[in-house]
């Protein structure tokens, strides 16, 4: 017979009981976690995608605005040279540098052009050549040649074009394409980089920008920025970049935030670069529009983007799940899309509310084992080393060994039960004596032989039934035992009944009835005490359940400060035990006030596991932690602070926010603070702060309201 049975165990229904109510509150915080999580994901991740698309837009467009820029500082120079030429005729100059050739073209001089240092000239034979076209194509050559060479690091090259069809170009990688104009005699004044700047099609005269140009030989994206250039109301020239769109095509494609990506198009639905339809594109010449896509989500997509609300920047896809974050390219004024599949977030999400499962389940694993560990030694071990005792009594057998050393209740109950086995045993010698001195007697008074005879019946009779009724009494105790505590606190309240049975029974015996009713009383005295103590055991099974209830009630209660943290440091002891980090607190002793308790011991858990895990050298976990509390009015101020390695300052800004961590290889997320600055701040309607100086550790300021105990 033992007190740990596998159904009736003490230890492993309470061990049951306090999991599966643990496990429950984890899987209602669990989804709790992962509903808050998608709403702050979905918030932080729209602002997040506005902030990038804003910053990729500007981004992207430098290299059309310092066009642009370009073109105007050209204009400028253009109209200042022709301005300082005047009406003089700089036909020598323009005899030295040029010649016609035998197509009746003019070209540079092949003496000196080498293609790489000067602008190349190329005048249509129709141009009537007249101080004017003189003037200009003089000046088209030299700010071709001087700008040319100083922007060809970030464009392909610089043109000057004259309605006469004449034009003066910087390639260097294409040094004979003024020669090359001359022989296919093309009409520079019909081609679109010159068109879109006539009055007819720019009657604004700004800068425009032609559509993209696929050059197939170069495997490379042309585009042209061009402005026209007007000297009164006369058109005299369209100056232009080509810009090379390889790199920006590169990067729309292959430069994305993970697990999205990025395409391009204009006003008019023509598809810029798309990752998709990269094949179409090209095999198009950059003329593909998206409705001739047989792709329904792009379509849609471009219907969202082109309708959207001004000023807005994140449109929500609802139909295809995902966000849209949108920006315009100035220059071309192309949108820039950036896809953001909602899919993301619901893997993060599942994947933070997964660790703070698995985490929660570790801790409640921690919990019963160290729960167990302590019913058992504590609890079920007395209890048992008590029934074996009781079953002695039962036999007849008052040499009880239990451990009285202790000073707890059970340590109290242990002298108890010894001094009544003690007792009983004097009784049963007693009882002896005096059945042997009336065996005596019998021999020197033959006379009352059978009185004695009788009287020696009754004795023993009274002694069996007295023997018996204790033994009933005594194993009742025992089987009780077995049950749970509650349930012994009846059986005690039972052998209290029993003991008052058996001092009437006795009371109508032949014997020394004042002695025998006195050892009764003492029994009975002795289990009124047992009851007390029982209760008291309960009480003290049910304190093992305080930081449990704290933690999962979230109610405010009056409470002594040293107590939780005292219990909270005991609770980790397991995880500090293996280092030499030693825990130094500093609060008066008496010091309670009415708070939420369970929101403290999660605080100073997270802010413990942190220094523990993180807050020293690896390998040189030596150190302290100190922890300073003092009440100020109506407030508490907690500083917690350790002497590792400290956090950098370009960090503290970001400890408290979601997801930040610098130890995401050492299994960090980043959550750990934010946790505690959402309980501090929502639950303790307090503050939290952080100071820290890189290797001399961290210190953790908290201050929170709290009320009179």
């Amino acid at each position: 017979m033992t007190i740990l049975t596998s159904k009736q165990s003490l230890t492993r229904t309470t061990l049951i009981n306090m999991g599966l109510r643990i496990a429950m509150v984890i899987i209602a915080v669990t989804l709790l976690s992962y509903w808050h999580l998608m709403s702050v994901l979905q918030s932080q991740t729209q602002e997040q995608l506005a902030k990038y698309i804003t910053e990729r837009g500007l981004r992207e467009s430098s290299i059309f605005l310092l066009a642009q820029d370009n073109m105007e500082l050209l204009k400028q120079q253009l109209l200042l040279r022709l301005q300082q030429f005047g009406e003089q005729d700089p036909q020598a100059e323009f005899d030295r540098l040029f010649v016609r050739d035998q197509d009746g073209f003019i070209q540079n001089r092949p003496e000196l052009f080498d293609g790489t240092q000067q602008a190349g000239v190329s005048i249509n034979k129709n141009v009537i050549i007249t101080p004017d076209v003189r003037r200009r194509i003089l000046t088209f050559y030299e700010l071709a040649t001087t700008y040319g060479i100083a922007w060809h690091n970030r464009f392909q090259d610089l043109y000057l074009i004259g309605p006469e069809n004449m034009v003066a170009t910087y390639w260097p990688e294409v040094p004979n394409y003024t020669q090359n104009v001359s022989k296919s005699n093309l009409d520079m004044p019909s081609e679109e980089y010159f068109l879109i700047t006539n009055r007819q099609h720019n009657p604004a005269r700004v800068t425009t920008w032609t559509g993209i140009l696929y050059d197939a030989p170069g495997k490379v994206w042309l585009i042209s920025c061009v402005k026209p250039v007007d000297l009164g109301d006369r058109h005299i020239a369209t100056i232009g970049h080509d810009i090379i769109l390889n790199e920006l095509f590169d990067r729309t494609i292959a430069d994305h935030l993970q697990g999205t990506y990025n395409f391009i198009f204009r006003d008019d639905g023509r598809l810029i670069v798309h990752p998709d339809h990269l094949n179409q594109i090209i095999k198009q010449q950059g003329n593909f529009n998206i409705a001739q896509a047989s792709d329904p989500h792009l379509q849609r997509v471009f219907q969202l983007v082109t309708h959207k609300p001004a000023n807005t920047i994140v449109v929500d896809n609802a139909t295809d799940g995902e966000y849209l974050a949108v920006t315009r390219l100035q220059g071309p004024n192309w949108y820039f899309v950036t896809v953001y599949p909602k899919s993301l977030l619901a893997t993060r999400a599942f994947q933070t509310a997964r660790f703070i499962f698995f985490l929660g389940l570790l801790s409640v694993l921690i919990e019963v084992l160290v729960l167990f560990w302590v019913l058992r030694k504590q609890v079920a071990r007395p209890l048992q080393a008590f029934q074996e005792a009781t079953e002695q009594l039962a036999n007849g057998d008052f040499t009880v060994q239990l451990d009285t050393s202790r000073q707890d209740e059970l340590g109290r109950l242990a002298n108890s039960f010894k001094r009544m086995a003690g007792e009983l045993k004097v009784r049963e010698e007693n009882l002896a004596t005096s059945n042997q001195q009336l065996s005596q007697e019998v021999v020197e008074r033959k006379q009352i032989e059978v009185e004695l005879l009788e009287a020696r019946d009754l004795t023993e009779v009274a002694n069996r039934e007295k023997m018996a009724s204790l033994g009933r009494l005594v194993a009742g105790f025992a089987h009780e035992l077995n049950t749970p505590i509650g349930v012994a606190l009846g059986s005690a309240s039972a052998l209290q009944r029993e003991a008052q049975t058996i001092r009437h029974l006795l009371a109508q015996e032949e014997v020394d009835v004042d002695e025998l009713l006195a050892a009764v009383t003492s029994v009975e005295n002795g289990f009124t005490l047992t009851l007390s103590n029982l209760e008291r055991a309960s009480n003290l099974v049910t304190s093992f359940k305080r930081t449990a209830v704290d933690q999962t009630s979230g109610e405010m209660r009056v409470f002594r400060v040293l107590e939780v943290i005292e219990d909270t440091i005991n609770l980790l002891h397991t995880h500090f035990k293996q280092t030499s980090i030693q825990i130094q607190v500093t609060c008066p002793h008496e010091l309670k006030v009415n708070s939420l308790p369970g929101a403290l011991e999660q605080i100073l858990t997270n802010l413990l596991m942190n220094s523990l895990i993180h807050g020293f050298e690896e390998g040189q976990r030596a150190g302290q932690i100190q922890i300073v509390v003092q009440r100020q009015e109506n407030r508490l101020h907690l500083e917690y602070s350790d002497n590792g390695k400290g956090i950098a300052s370009e960090h503290l800004p970001k400890i408290f926010e979601p997801f930040f961590t610098t130890h995401r290889a050492h299994g960090g997320s980043g959550l750990g603070m934010y946790i505690c600055y959402n309980l501090v701040t929502t639950q303790l309607q307090g503050t939290l702060s952080c100071e820290s100086v890189l290797g001399q550790g961290v210190k953790f300021i908290i201050i929170f309201p709290v009320t009179a105990s």
